[in-house]
């Protein structure tokens, strides 16, 4: 009887969904080649000076391509394929590589070959295009007038071939077996690598984008890798090989240039086969580039320790055993070992080397711990979690913080099992981090510790804790991530407002008033996380930009906040409004706007 009911049950549904469509006579379905025409709105870019903007349309079909929208005339040019757009600096010229179709892309996998890249450079004011075959990457120079384009290597091979074009005079440069290559932000200078099989001709190069001249900085058969300018300068620095039979791996010394067009500049060599000039059992190793210190004294190096050349396996046709063994006390396990192997492998422990002196100084003990350097070049910061292993286990990231000076490599306790560290303040004088109740800063020199929010949370019940935060934790994160100030406070999140905290405690101010209206304010930030602290700085001395979000209404948007005047806000509205941009060296700024009901557009 049961098995009949369900039958009818069956029946019955077919009978419904088959007459479903003399209901919708009039709508046409939607086919798989329909799906393939929906567009989306890819990544934008403004032009240095707002007039220009890029940005990418993507397709279900992968007939994808990129839009140009500017100038006077306001009129859009789409470019089929074309992926990573860039302009100059002076906003003349459009850079980018072109894909190739997807029928185009199937065939050549299909013959199984590869499937490569193209370079186009286009004149905004023209539209006039130059294309270059085979470009697996890009780079302009600092004023924007040369672009260097770097073809793919030969099957097999590493190096390979760098066009530089003179974008304004129609010029062409090529340089052969370039292993790497890198403009100096301050002019237009080139620095590459050239590698030779068999080492004979391999060296560092300079072209001067001005003159047009190239000349050798040095030649050897070692390899030369890590090419590093120093910012706003034309200091330069890289990394020599050094091979030794004794051991498996690579040891380097390191170059430096200190202003290279200088007439009478000469390298100077931190040599590592000179005693005493690395750590013994260390080396400087490549997977670490150089970087310089803001005042040109110093670099930053990588070390690993050294591993003694093996004895070749004797052969066996014993099968290696496949078992994975578990352990309650690992830290780590076993997928997550696997998963962080090449990241382990690569990791270094931070040097410092004053360019002149005889040997270097090492400030990271553990390649598994973090080292960051505090503004100013003075000291740095290293995490030690070792000592709470069971927390590491299950999420609970507890850590030591130690002080390292960087001149002598000497070490002193910093904090103690902290849990939400930011490193570090613009002036490169404070460390702080959150409690699970309080903000708090350390001065790194005097030590003095001090509770920046106690008034705030004690005597103004503010609540700075996330508690959406569903992670098993007995410490809960604050409410999203602080920003640092240029004049030295921290900004933090309640639940709906910003708030500015004296590092000394002093003084706490409300930047916005969200809570009024249900509004979350978050800063709104352009740099990315890899700047230098005083670079991700906010300056309140300017506008911020703040994002907007109706907690309750869903409403977003962004708001402007100027010196001496409330919260404005530009745009507010029942739709997802995100994406913010702006550009370099104007007041102009685009996002993006769409609705459940309405595809996104720009504005």
């Amino acid at each position: 009887m049961r098995s009949r009911r369900l039958l009818a049950l069956l029946l019955t549904g077919v009978a419904v969904w088959a007459s479903a469509p003399l209901h919708a006579q009039g709508k046409p379905l939607v086919t798989a080649k329909d799906l393939g025409k929906w567009e989306g709105l890819g990544a934008m870019k403004l032009a240095p000076n707002g007039q220009w903007l890029a940005y990418a349309i993507t397709r279900g079909n992968e007939e994808n391509e990129l839009r140009l929208r500017g100038a006077a005339r306001d009129t859009t040019i789409a470019m089929p394929y074309a992926t990573q757009p860039a302009f100059s600096a002076d906003s003349k010229v459009l850079a980018y590589l072109v894909g190739v179709s997807p029928k185009e892309r199937d065939k050549l996998l299909k013959d199984k070959k590869p499937v490569h890249t193209s370079f186009a450079v286009r004149s905004l004011a023209t539209g006039a295009t130059v294309a270059i075959a085979d470009v697996a990457s890009f780079a302009f120079s600092a004023d924007g007038r040369l672009v260097a384009a770097t073809k793919y290597p030969a099957e097999g091979k590493k190096a390979a071939e760098v066009i530089v074009i003179d974008v304004a005079g129609g010029g062409r440069f090529a340089f052969t077996n370039v292993g790497e290559s890198a403009w100096s932000d301050a002019r237009a200078l080139l620095a590459f690598t050239v590698t030779v099989d068999g080492g004979a001709g391999n060296s560092v190069q300079l072209f001067d984008g001005s003159t047009f001249v190239t000349r050798v900085l040095e030649t050897s058969p070692s390899v030369y890798r890590g090419l590093a300018w120093r910012a706003k300068s034309e200091d330069l620095a890289l990394l020599r090989s050094r091979a030794d039979k004794e051991f498996a791996d690579t040891a380097h010394a390191v170059i430096a240039w200190v202003g290279v067009t200088r007439a009478g500049a000469t390298a100077t060599t931190l040599d590592a086969a000179v005693a005493g000039a690395v750590p013994t059992g260390l080396r400087i190793a490549d997977y670490r580039r150089p970087t310089w210190s803001k005042d040109g004294g110093m670099l930053y190096v990588g070390l690993r320790k050294r591993e003694p050349a093996a004895e070749l396996p004797k052969k066996s046709d014993e099968k290696i055993s496949d078992v994975e063994i578990w352990h309650p006390k690992d830290v780590h396990t076993i997928p997550d070992q696997r998963s962080s192997e090449q990241r382990d492998l690569h990791s270094t422990m931070l040097a410092t080397w004053r360019v002149g002196a005889p040997k270097i100084v090492q400030i990271g003990t553990d390649p598994a711990e973090q080292v960051t350097v505090l503004e100013g070049d003075a000291r740095a910061v290293e995490t030690s979690r070792t000592p709470y292993p069971f927390g590491q286990m299950f999420g609970r990231r507890d850590e030591d913080l130690w002080l390292v000076d960087l001149a002598t490599g000497g070490r002193k306790t910093l904090l103690e099992k902290a849990r939400h560290v930011f490193l570090g303040d613009p002036a490169g004088r404070h460390v702080a981090w959150f409690d699970g109740r309080d903000y708090w800063s350390v001065d790194v020199v005097s030590g003095v510790r001090t509770n920046l929010t106690s008034t705030l949370t004690t005597q103004q019940k503010i609540d700075l804790v996330d508690r959406e935060d569903d992670h098993p934790t007995d410490v809960l994160p604050p409410i999203g991530q602080p920003s640092w100030t240029r004049d030295g406070a921290l900004l933090v999140n309640s639940a709906y407002d910003v708030w500015s905290l004296a590092l000394d405690g002093s003084a706490v101010r409300r930047l916005t008033d969200g809570t009024k209206e249900g509004a979350v304010h978050r800063v709104a930030t352009f740099g990315g996380f890899n700047a230098p602290a005083s670079e991700r700085a906010v300056d309140l001395s300017k506008p911020v930009y703040f994002t907007l979000f109706g907690r309750r209404t869903k409403h977003s948007g962004y708001a402007r906040l100027a010196p001496g005047a409330p919260v404005q806000r530009l745009v507010y509205d029942d739709a997802s409004v995100t994406g913010l941009v702006h550009a370099d060296s104007a007041d102009r700024y685009a996002f993006t706007r769409q609705r459940f009901d309405q595809s996104p557009n720009v504005y």
